[in-house]
């Protein structure tokens, strides 16, 4: 009620007349010089430029409430914060209106016509050029929308709409590329953006407070309101001074560090406040008052209503909202209490900051609260001492309160590390596929080998088989002759049964070879004991060279179904293997085993394999010979064949006295 009465007294003073507010604004620069300036030291350089006498040419344009012209006369915010700086260290200044704002930019940076822009913002390629005095002027974006627009409550809520923007905003390419599914419709002057969506050609405007306000009222638009923070950095600006010039710019910040925070305050009241041209009667002043505070009160009931839909907006976010004042919790939403593990805001209420955060993290809080701008990641740490991960984001709101937004992490991070170990296993199965892959075509190229020698065996056969014919034939014609002769020679009859045995030892030896080659992919019913005397035959020529003994028992021979020149393979590559070691380890009686008992087994004398081969032994690549006798890729080859063929399984072990493969089909 003491707010009411106050504003009514206001409102006698303000509609009685207008004497004091004339008064005020024809005195201004007099009246805020007079206020208490905190001291100024100013270096020999300053003080050389000061007496220099220099005229400073600043560049003045339309955009008020900061610069514009009224009556011929520069006026604005940052107007008054130069005439006062001017004034202050005895420096003369003159306008300049006659250039556009991106041919006075120019003109400051070649140090031509233009010594000084008093609103610039400071990037980085500007800095090349233009000497910047610090940041003196902020404002925020807003969304202004028609007063009977729905509820807007950021940018992301005008996708598909049309705002309509001032060109040359630096924010014109930040929405298009974070929001592009936005339409901008870009304007040359603030007013005409904003009459756009008075009118209905656009949807929004995205525009500064204090410009936008002072167009709203200078224009008299009553059907528009600003319906959110547009959500984007704040408008920063400083003043841009050509690049000879330091000393002018170091004058200009040593003044706005001194000037008392009055000054600052006045300054921007100055520019922004109504002028009242026309006094009220006194007799209606009091009708007056009480319509205003029938107004009033009914905007405080609105605004409990809308403070009522805020806190239940607030609730319904996915986000935890936390309130701290001098560092102890004074409100925070519904999210906040889950997240904490309680059901009430009173359990929590007055608790220290520090008191919801991991202890080893307290030192990054710390750090946070005073420098950081953006989000950062915190352990937070609930009622039950239980960490959870967040995203936390913190704004000092003013009256030593801050204001502070915070997403739980915990199910991201388990997706996270769900998706990690997912592409991990995706990086293995992809290895291993590459290197079966890789081992297929070392396969496939040695079956392509096997087929062009059992090519060249078919040849050899055919080349063979009529010179061998030939010589039985001769054999048996001499026989007959002898025997019709009557001629009886012991010794000439055993050469010629050594001949015969010979040529057929041949023919069967190149069938064998054929059979062998040969790539007949059609099963076969088989028995065990065949595959294995067959591929003695091909192999005991070499290993009677080697002197190396070969024993066969057969004890229950197994029929079975498969490819009997694959099974073949596999017995000579075991085979040639303990014919190797047996070579290497120099036994005095090297001898092998052939057992078949509804298997088949191979073991050898040969000392056996080392624990550390023995692991390794059916692994691809994997060899303890010499490069130039194995790639390691034969026992590999016959695992596969065993396996992926017969649907069995080849195992070796070291026995007492060698190695011994098994063969279970």
């Amino acid at each position: 009620m003491i707010k009411i009465v106050t504003l009514l007294l206001t409102i006698n003073f303000l509609f009685a007349g207008n004497t004091e507010l004339t008064k005020k604004e024809m005195n201004f620069i007099t009246e805020y010089s007079n206020l208490k300036w905190s001291k100024i030291e100013l270096t020999e350089n300053e003080k050389k430029w000061i007496n220099e006498k220099h005229k400073v040419k600043i560049l003045i344009g339309d955009w008020a409430p900061y610069l514009y012209f009224e009556n011929n006369i520069p006026k604005g915010i940052a107007v008054d914060y130069i005439n006062l700086i001017s004034k202050k260290n005895n420096f003369q200044v003159e306008f300049e209106s006659k250039y556009t704002f991106s041919q006075g930019l120019q003109l400051l940076k070649n140090q031509k016509e233009i010594d000084l822009i008093t609103i610039l913002t400071n990037t980085k390629e500007r800095s090349k050029d233009i000497i910047f005095t610090k940041n003196y002027l902020m404002d925020s974006w807003v969304i202004i929308t028609k007063t009977n627009e729905k509820y807007i409550g950021g940018l992301s809520d005008l996708y598909g709409k049309v705002i309509a923007t001032t060109k040359g905003y630096v924010y014109n390419n930040i929405i298009k590329k974070q929001f592009p599914q936005i339409k901008i419709k870009s304007y040359d002057k603030d007013e005409n953006a904003i009459l756009a969506v008075s009118t209905g050609q656009a949807n929004a405007y995205i525009g500064i407070v204090a410009v936008s306000t002072y167009i709203i009222q200078k224009y008299n638009i009553s059907n528009l309101k600003i319906a959110a923070p547009a959500g984007l950095e704040p408008n920063i600006n400083a003043m841009g001074i050509r690049k000879d010039w330091p000393e002018l710019a170091s004058i200009i910040n040593k003044s706005l560090e001194a000037m008392p925070a009055e000054m600052h305050n006045l300054i921007h009241h100055h520019s922004l406040s109504v002028n009242y041209n026309h006094g009220i009667p006194k007799e209606k002043i009091w009708m007056w008052g009480f319509i205003i505070f029938g107004i009033v009160l009914s905007v405080i009931l609105v605004l409990q209503n809308n403070n009522r839909k805020l806190k239940q907006l607030i609730n319904s976010t996915i986000e935890a909202v936390i309130i701290f004042k001098d560092g102890k919790l004074i409100q925070a939403n519904d999210r906040l209490l889950k997240l904490y593990g309680c059901d009430s805001i009173k359990e929590i209420k007055g608790k220290d900051i520090y008191n919801f955060v991991d202890k080893k993290q307290h030192f990054l809080l710390k750090r946070n609260l005073h420098i950081s701008k953006g989000p950062y990641e915190l352990n937070l740490i609930n009622k039950k001492g239980e960490l959870s991960p967040a995203l936390v984001k913190g704004t000092y709101i003013g009256d030593g309160k801050i204001i502070s937004t915070i997403i739980d992490l915990t199910e991201l991070k388990k997706a996270q590390n769900k998706l990690k170990i997912l592409n991990e296993n995706l990086e293995k199965e992809v290895s291993k596929q590459v290197e079966e892959n890789r081992i297929k075509d070392k396969m496939l190229f040695h079956q392509a080998k096997l087929a062009s020698m059992g090519e060249m065996i078919n040849n050899i056969a055919h080349q063979w088989r009529q010179p061998l014919s030939s010589i039985n034939s001769i054999v048996v014609v001499m026989d007959s002759i002898l025997k019709k002769d009557n001629i009886k020679n012991k010794k000439l009859e055993k050469n010629f049964c050594d001949i015969e045995l010979q040529t057929k030892y041949m023919s069967d030896t190149i069938e064998n070879f054929r059979n062998f080659f040969q790539p007949n992919k059609q099963k076969e019913d088989f028995l065990l004991s065949h595959a294995v005397t067959q591929t003695l035959k091909i192999i005991e020529t070499n290993f009677q060279r080697n002197q190396i003994e070969l024993n066969l028992e057969i004890k229950l021979d197994k029929n079975i179904k498969g490819y009997s020149g694959e099974l073949t393979q596999v017995l000579i590559t075991i085979l040639n293997n303990s014919k190797d070691a047996l070579k290497n380890s120099n036994i005095e009686n090297p001898k092998i085993l052939i057992k078949i008992e509804n298997n088949i087994t191979i073991e050898d004398n040969a000392g056996g394999i080392k624990i550390d081969a023995l692991e390794k032994i059916f692994e691809p690549y994997f060899t303890t010979k010499h490069p130039s006798e194995g790639i390691g890729i034969g026992l590999y080859m016959a695992k596969m064949i065993v396996e992926n063929s017969f649907y069995g399984m080849l195992k070796v072990e070291n026995t007492k006295n060698g190695a011994k493969f098994t063969i279970d089909i």
